[in-house]
């Protein structure tokens, strides 16, 4: 009998619980929908360096060369020096 009485007293909390987290979640508003984020279409050029590939408008361009870096653009003008 207290095991009956126990086991209705907890559906009952429960189905209070939910109803009122119902009532809750229908009264915020809705989330906002981000707008898709555009897509551009943009050359990429490899890095004469190491051969990552970068947007061309985020390389750095030296000598008719892309690099991916300011580092990887000096590290490739020592290397050019260090071969003569």
């Amino acid at each position: 009998m207290f095991r009956t009485a126990i086991l209705i007293i907890t559906i009952a909390l429960l189905v209070m619980f939910f109803n009122s987290w119902l009532k809750l979640r229908a009264q915020r508003p809705p989330a906002k929908k981000s707008k898709p984020k555009k897509i551009r279409n943009e050359p990429m050029v490899q890095c004469e360096y190491c051969g990552i590939h970068v947007p061309k408008s985020r390389a750095i361009q030296a000598d008719g060369h892309s690099f991916c870096s300011r580092k990887h653009r000096k590290a490739h003008a020592k290397s050019l020096n260090h071969d003569e």
